[in-house]
């Protein structure tokens, strides 16, 4: 087993380059950032850095990565945790389907 970890980010505001950093920041660590079970913690790490220009790029970015990405010559499993949203609207969006799923 792996742990699936997606950042989200705006290339048009600051918020990408703090996404970046955390998932640079986790990945020196060797373990995600996020409050994970020890056992989930433990686990390979499989990451997902995706970013959007408009608030409907952003809560599409979210969803495929909540949902999965099953496109010819790109599958892609959903993600075990979501990190960033730049806009409000994407965070409230995609947390409503985070929420629906449990994914934190």
């Amino acid at each position: 087993p792996v742990l699936h970890l997606g950042f989200c980010g705006s290339m048009h505001d600051y918020s990408w380059p703090a996404v970046v950093a955390m998932a640079r920041k986790a990945f020196e660590a060797g373990k995600p950032l996020l409050p994970l079970p020890d056992e989930a913690a433990s686990l390979p790490v499989v990451w997902s850095i995706r970013d959007a220009s408009t608030v409907a790029e952003g809560i599409d970015q979210g969803y495929t990565q909540l949902l999965g990405n099953w496109v010819p010559f790109h599958d892609a499993p959903p993600v075990d945790a979501l990190v960033g949203c730049a806009y409000s609207t994407v965070t409230e969006q995609v947390a409503g389907l985070a929420g629906y799923l449990h994914v934190p």
